[in-house]
């Protein structure tokens, strides 16, 4: 009886804890808010997520669309936001935001038929297209990338990404990210693919 009793109290506990609180702690990680989404199980082969998250900031950090990720690629863009992202923009006016332009999408790699899928359709890759910093300041990847003052910072948050994710991209590495960085947590024999 007391077990029977124990579930009853575990059941009504787990009931009252808002599973889909907007901004709350997830991921393990006060530092990653947003929300537990709904399990993401498509028809299409090679999309879904059984655990996904919607995550709107990250240490402290704003996203301008919630990303719809997985746990691991949310741990990945927390530890890069810190350890690069947040130092790299320090000295122009501290980093307020994140230009969030994709998250979770079932589609190939670039939209192209038949190629092999992207890594957004299991919830394991984001692209940022931009930044906006305390001061208002607008950082663009297609308008700064490789030059002005915002050069060396984007340069920065590019190449520091490399190894905390396990693929990087950027404007440098083909035509179709001209305009924005994506990262995923895909993981490689021979270590991470940085371009």
């Amino acid at each position: 009886m007391m077990i029977d009793g124990l579930k009853i109290v575990v059941l009504a506990s787990v009931l009252a804890t808002p599973l889909f609180a907007q901004d709350a702690k997830i991921c393990g990680d006060r530092k990653i808010r947003g929300e537990i989404a709904t399990p993401i199980m498509a028809k299409t082969v090679g999309c879904g997520i059984v655990s996904p998250v919607r995550v709107t900031l990250v240490d402290d950090v704003r996203l301008s669309t919630p990303a719809l990720i997985d746990c691991t690629t949310a741990k990945a863009l927390k530890t890069w936001v810190k350890k690069s992202a947040k130092p790299a923009f320090k000295r122009k006016g501290k980093l307020a935001e994140l230009h969030v332009v994709a998250s979770y999408s079932c589609r190939t790699r670039n939209n192209k038929p038949g190629a092999k899928m992207s890594e957004h359709s299991l919830g394991h890759a984001i692209d940022i297209a931009g930044f906006t910093l305390k001061n208002g300041k607008k950082v663009s990847v297609l308008n700064d990338w490789g030059k002005g003052k915002y050069r060396k910072p984007l340069n920065k948050v590019h190449a520091n990404a490399c190894g905390i994710f396990g693929t990087v991209l950027g404007p440098n590495s083909d035509v179709h990210h001209r305009d924005h960085f994506h990262f995923d947590t895909a993981r490689y024999r021979n270590g991470p693919y940085c371009r």
